[in-house]
């Protein structure tokens, strides 16, 4: 008997109908009974039998029960069935098949299964992005949770009530967001210039940054679309959205404050580490020193 899951997945192709029990009949490639008729699928008395039964001599209207009365919902429903059943003519010579729905054969295969499964699934970039590249493990979940807007700044805070520091803690001038601090804020932007141009990068480019919408989006046109200089600038990334995270808190939580270029020295510094510890991809674009 078919379920609701084999429905999605296979195709039944009714001959001779002496084979597939069925919650009624089914329409032959298409869809079923209980979809095209609910309301005379609920007053039959016989729910499971052959094709051959069901169509034989129009079996399934001896079983509609209409005891406790019809509307007229039921008498369109019942033309419709009819319609749709009175067109199907079975060949008893020719056994029944089943097609399955993800190979053109029509045969099944645990491949395309597999890959059935993930069908209508929206595609992450999270791996691309954050796991599969080099940065130690406490970057890559604050780069997961800043590229998701869930970390804790001034503005998600007021939403809750909660409190805040309310002005972005490196320029002093606008509500802090996680777009203004890591590529918006006056401070954090010239951090990236210096940065790309100690890697060989054009700094202009980050001038245009104050027009991304969300961390996201920034994130996906700067890393993602970077084709083979991709996990390079990922880890890249990751480092300085750290670093100047880490800045940040200074600020709010110890009251300290490091110049512009102190914390571009100490992204110069843990990029050199990090290059030593493994990640080849960002040794390749840093200067040799």
């Amino acid at each position: 008997m078919f379920n609701e899951t084999s429905h999605l997945m296979f195709l039944r192709d009714y001959q001779t109908g002496t084979k597939r029990k069925m919650i009624l009949p089914k329409e032959r490639k298409s869809a079923g009974y209980q979809d095209i008729a609910p309301r005379i699928f609920d007053l039959s008395k016989k729910k499971s039998c052959s094709v051959q039964i069901t169509l034989l001599n129009n079996f399934w209207v001896s079983q509609i029960d209409t005891h406790h009365g019809i509307t007229l919902e039921h008498l369109q429903e019942f033309i419709r069935l009819w319609g749709k059943l009175s067109s199907i003519t079975l060949n008893n010579s020719v056994q029944d098949t089943i097609h399955w729905k993800f190979t053109s054969q029509g045969e099944y295969s645990t491949s395309t299964a597999y890959m059935a499964q993930f069908a209508g699934h929206t595609t992450s970039i999270m791996p691309a992005a954050v796991w599969k590249v080099w940065a130690p493990p406490k970057c890559k979940f604050f780069a997961w949770l800043i590229i998701q807007n869930r970390v804790w700044t001034a503005d998600r805070l007021l939403r809750r009530g909660w409190p805040n520091c309310n002005l972005c803690p490196l320029c002093k001038q606008v509500q802090e967001t996680a777009a203004h601090l890591l590529f918006q804020c006056r401070f954090s932007q010239r951090v990236w210039v210096e940065v790309a141009t100690w890697i060989g990068l054009n700094g202009d480019v980050v001038r245009s940054w104050r027009f991304e919408a969300s961390v996201r989006d920034w994130w996906i046109k700067n890393v993602i679309e970077r084709g083979n200089q991709r996990k390079a600038i990922a880890s890249l990334f990751m480092l300085m959205s750290w670093e100047i995270w880490k800045e940040r808190n200074a600020r709010v939580f110890r009251n300290t404050a490091a110049t512009m270029m102190m914390v571009v020295a100490k992204i110069k510094e843990e990029a050199h580490l990090w290059a030593m510890a493994g990640a080849t991809h960002l040794s390749i674009v840093m200067p040799r020193e």
